[in-house]
């Protein structure tokens, strides 16, 4: 989830949104993460270990976000590389935010807009829907507990890639004149 996203430099033009218990956050990982566990792909415990400078997991918020938007975005996003990223190169797995209040070193999750302007930089598009799990250190108990969730639970989200490569070459056209790029005031 972290992959290309930099600190942002303006206020957010957002309400911080309450997240509950009911709540669903989805968390995007390369498809390089994974392991295979019982015929099934899930993310690698390392895959949630942060980054040096990292306090933070991110996640994005549903209800905000859908599975197609965060392929979207993941789509018109910079690697650290420069280059647009590959959403096929990508999965999205969902966790409730009751399974994540049990983790045991867990703190908080907090909504955390991504906002760098109207229109942000090309390649960095705002991220209304980001969201922040906090627990510390992200010890190796953290992140089995998050790996092992997706090996017992059906958290992997299914998308027909091919349905929305078209879109996202769109929106890679547009540069940023994209909701992505502004308010997040989609037509849909």
């Amino acid at each position: 989830m972290d992959e290309g996203i930099e600190a942002v430099n303006e206020v957010s033009p957002w309400e911080i949104q309450p997240i509950t218990n009911d709540d669903i956050v989805f968390r995007q990982v390369p498809v390089s993460q994974r392991e295979t566990f019982r015929e099934k792909k899930i993310p690698l415990e390392s895959h949630f270990a942060l980054r040096p400078g990292e306090d933070e997991l991110s996640f994005n918020l549903d209800g905000i976000i859908d599975v197609p938007k965060n392929f979207k975005l993941i789509g018109i996003t910079h690697s650290r590389k420069g280059a647009f990223l590959d959403c096929a190169t990508f999965k999205i797995f969902k966790f409730p935010v009751v399974f994540l209040k049990t983790l045991g070193k867990f703190e908080k999750i907090i909504h955390t807009p991504k906002f760098d302007g109207a229109p942000s930089p090309l390649g960095r598009p705002n991220n209304k829907s980001h969201s922040s799990l906090y627990c510390g250190e992200f010890n190796d108990g953290t992140r089995a507990q998050l790996r092992d969730y997706c090996k017992y639970n059906d958290c992997e989200c299914p998308i027909d890639i091919n349905s929305i490569k078209q879109e996202i070459a769109e929106l890679i056209e547009r540069h940023t004149d994209t909701p992505y790029h502004n308010y997040w005031e989609f037509d849909d």
